[in-house]
């Protein structure tokens, strides 16, 4: 703790010898606020990105134009998300609970899998389940809470079932292939996977301790000193 405060007040570029008192403090916060108050082009690029998405959607199912609907969907939840927009908080949150609930009967009616679509497969299936995770505890109605961590619960169901843990498959134990139950692993689907998974730890929700210690393995085991990263 002591370690992190120097760091904190040496950034600062405070000292000992020079105390700051409250009031400049305040001011500081107070010309700070009102400086990001103020939207620049980044909030206006970002503002129309968000527009653009809301353009493609689906006014009666809620779900995002494309060849991908449940993948699509799933990116573009997370874009408002990150924006800063739920239900019945902001301008976009209405928009953002159809793709979710989206989502969520996406699951009921595919046992929990969404990678059936196009060729979206496990790529897809773990970018909609952590769309799902990010989600859940953000509706301002509980009955849809619910029924996202039920929704999320059995898509995380298909990424534990599907991972590789026959240590005889060598290098392959601990990951992900593009589908289901594959005989060999991929490094960036295995990614998808264990983000999905690290969702749900930050979520409360129970994962399988193997399976991230497993799918740890994996990833170690892909690192090549020869190139100096993983492949």
């Amino acid at each position: 703790m002591k370690l992190y405060l120097s760091i904190i007040i040496t950034a600062l570029g405070i000292t000992a010898s020079q105390p700051v008192a409250a009031q400049d403090i305040q001011d500081f916060d107070e010309a700070h606020l009102e400086a990001v108050s103020g939207k620049d082009d980044v909030d206006r690029a970002i503002e129309a990105g968000l527009r653009y998405l809301l353009s493609r959607q689906n006014a009666t199912h809620g779900y995002f134009e494309g060849r991908l609907h449940n993948t699509y969907t799933a990116l573009a939840s997370m874009a408002l998300m990150a924006a800063g927009h739920f239900p019945e908080r902001s301008e976009f949150g209405d928009a953002l609970r159809r793709g979710i609930m989206y989502l969520v009967e996406a699951a009921e009616e595919n046992d929990g899998y969404f990678g059936r679509e196009g060729n979206a497969r496990m790529y897809g299936h773990a970018i909609c389940t952590l769309a799902l995770l990010e989600a859940y505890g953000m509706m301002a109605d509980e009955r849809d809470n619910t029924k996202i961590r039920d929704a999320a619960s059995k898509a995380l169901d298909v990424i534990i079932d599907a991972q590789i843990t026959d240590r005889q498959r060598g290098e392959h134990f601990g990951g992900w292939r593009y589908e289901p139950h594959g005989n060999d692993a991929d490094l960036s689907v295995t990614v998808w996977q264990v983000l999905a998974l690290r969702a749900a730890d930050n979520c409360g929700l129970e994962i399988p301790l193997d399976a991230i210690s497993n799918a740890v393995t994996y990833v170690r085991g892909v690192y090549s000193d020869r190139h100096g990263g993983f492949c």
